[in-house]
Parts: C-alpha cells; structure tokens; sequence
C-alpha cells in the first residue's frame, strides 16, 4: 500500500510492481466538516512527519488554497514535546475544527499508540475533532470519511497467494481507485 498519490502513479507504471494506493479521504472529510460546521473558521491539521502525516499535509495544504474562506493551522507532533503538545491543543481557538491525521511521534522520537494519542487529544481540546483514519469514534472524535482497511486488506491478502500461487506479478496490476 502506498499512501502518496504521486508515488503510487509512479508505482502504477513499474510493471514489477503491485499493490493498492491507500487513499486518505481527508479532502472528503473537510468537505463533510464544511456541510456539518459551517460556522467554522479555522481548521487546525494535526499531524507528524512520517510519511502518511505528510501526504496529509500535501492534501490539507491543496484544500486551503481551494478554499480562502478559513484561516489555517498546523500542529506538527513531530516538533513538539508531549507537554508543549498539550498547550497546543488548549490554545485551539473555540470556532475551529481540529483534524487529527496521522500523528504519533513526539519531537523526542517517543511513538504513542492511537489510543494514548486520541485520549491526549480528546482530553485537551474542546473543538470538534475530525480524523480521515478509522480510530477514535465513539471515544471523542467524530470521525469523517475513512478507507476501508479490511477490503484492502483482505485484497492484499488475495494478491499475496495468487503471486504465491505462481501469478506473475506483471499480470497485477497496481490499483490507483480503491476503496
């Protein structure tokens, strides 16, 4: 799986390759913040910078050049301390969204789980909280719109044992449109 469009492109013309993009949903999930809250004036990107949390960014950061009817933030977790954290997500204004992408290393390289960073974020801000990834619903976020990471799993699983089943990989191809 790769979660950057423009590699998965490239992936996608390498007929030795095979594989899924991982689309994010995070431009669909700002449009459904746009429909449910659109009182909101600043959205607010959480994120760090691993490979997923920037490929977030890229998406955010195409969104707000879209869209010049909000004022934009980031909280970069990579760039912040647990505690400096914190303070950032209190300061968040209250006619904000915050979108909690893929976030999970501290400037320290400590790596917190997605429960120890959800209950951090739930606890610490009282603006309404967005992420494009399965996780956090029902514990303080809201959700959004997420992949389906048991279809893609069970069709990566499918592709293993037909390549383990003697299919050459050239006759795979790479899936740009998944679910």
């Amino acid at each position: 799986g790769i979660n950057d469009l423009a590699l998965a492109e490239d992936a996608a013309k390498n007929p030795m390759m095979t594989g899924f993009f991982e689309k994010d949903y995070l431009y669909e999930t700002m449009e459904f913040v746009d429909q449910l809250f659109p009182d909101t004036e600043k959205l607010v990107a959480m994120h760090d910078e691993s490979a997923a949390g920037m490929a977030d960014m890229k998406i955010f950061q195409k969104f707000a050049g879209e869209h010049p009817g909000y004022s934009y933030d980031e909280i970069n977790t990579s760039r912040l301390s647990i505690d400096e954290l914190t303070d950032a997500l209190e300061a968040i204004p209250d006619n904000s969204v915050l979108l909690y992408m893929t976030s999970y290393t501290d400037k320290n390289k400590n790596t917190y789980s997605l429960q120890t960073m959800t209950n951090l974020v739930v606890n610490h801000t009282s603006v309404p909280i967005f992420r494009n990834y399965i996780g956090g619903e029902g514990e303080g976020i809201f959700g959004g719109v997420a992949m389906d990471m048991e279809e893609q799993g069970r069709l990566a699983g499918e592709t293993v044992v037909s390549i383990l089943n003697g299919k050459d990989v050239n006759e795979i191809p790479f899936e740009i449109e998944t679910t």
